[in-house]
């Protein structure tokens, strides 16, 4: 796949991105806001081809609420794709259940046509697939750090944001950061909204709102980046979105599922 062009104008943005996604943040997600084309998926992607994570990717898609867990089964697909060996041996050190769940949603991994199982329906049923993903991605062990990114949360279904609650609620947690990316200044589904409050009010999540970048050669023109730290007591925005790295959801990305559009692997991240 071709080399991405270089990032101009964003040093700041990516020198807070590595320290946030390091292991020994103190952050478990961080969310990129901004406008469409304000350059959150070309972050994303700059941050990809650093040699220090390995990254998957999962997308949303515009009008994809009745497509349960699509950004999920993008990176559950791309991990079995192209780090086979490594799904491999974090199902092994997984209890048995794990690998039924996941077969729920990802069919590939059923040895026999009857060994499908068929979509959780039933509130417990999510729950054991949660805990079943959960376990999984916990288990993907790597001499660097693993960075799970899902683009264009603002189209997410609500199982997927769902998941998302699970992951980020208080007693749980995983190796991997999560990075997520959401466009802003545009009226989304409710739901969709609700949920961005809640991750405001979580001192572990790291919002990250990215302006435009301007021409700094006029001065009445100014590029910024600013950092929107969640906290209880802050104000809540009416309609915020995100969108990050390797943006511009398609149906299938190398990481999971769906596959999107543009640029193939980069030595950290999954074919895009």
């Amino acid at each position: 796949m071709p080399q991405a062009r270089p990032l101009a104008g964003r040093r700041q943005e990516v020198a807070a991105l590595r320290e946030h996604l390091t292991p020994d943040s103190p952050y478990r997600a961080v969310v990129l806001l901004g406008d469409a084309g304000v350059g959150k998926s070309r972050l994303v992607t700059e941050i990809a081809t650093l040699d220090e994570f390995l990254i998957f990717v999962g997308w949303c898609l515009p009008r994809s609420e009745g497509l349960p867990f699509l950004p999920v089964v993008d990176l559950l697909r791309g991990i079995q794709r192209y780090e086979p060996a490594l799904s491999a041996r974090s199902l092994a050190a997984s209890p048995p259940y794990v690998a039924a769940e996941l077969r729920r949603v990802l069919p590939e991994l059923a040895e026999a046509p009857d060994d499908i199982g068929t979509p959780p329906h039933e509130p417990w049923m999510r729950t054991r697939l949660f805990d079943a993903l959960a376990q999984f991605f916990a288990n993907l062990v790597t001499p660097r750090p693993i960075v799970l990114a899902l683009e264009d949360i603002h189209w997410a279904d609500s199982t997927t944001l769902e998941f998302l609650d699970y992951l980020l609620s208080p007693g749980r947690g995983l190796p991997e950061k999560l990075l997520l990316t959401y466009r802003s200044g545009e009226a989304h589904r409710a739901d969709v909204e609700d949920w961005l409050d809640r991750l405001r009010r979580l001192n572990d999540v790291r919002l990250m709102e990215l302006a435009p970048l301007t021409d700094p050669k006029r001065p009445n023109r100014s590029r910024a980046c600013s950092v929107t730290r969640s906290h209880p007591s802050w104000p809540t925005r009416s309609s915020i979105g995100q969108k990050a790295t390797p943006s511009s959801p398609t149906s299938s990305s190398p990481p999971l599922g769906s596959s999107p559009p543009t640029a193939g692997p980069s030595r950290h991240c999954h074919p895009v």
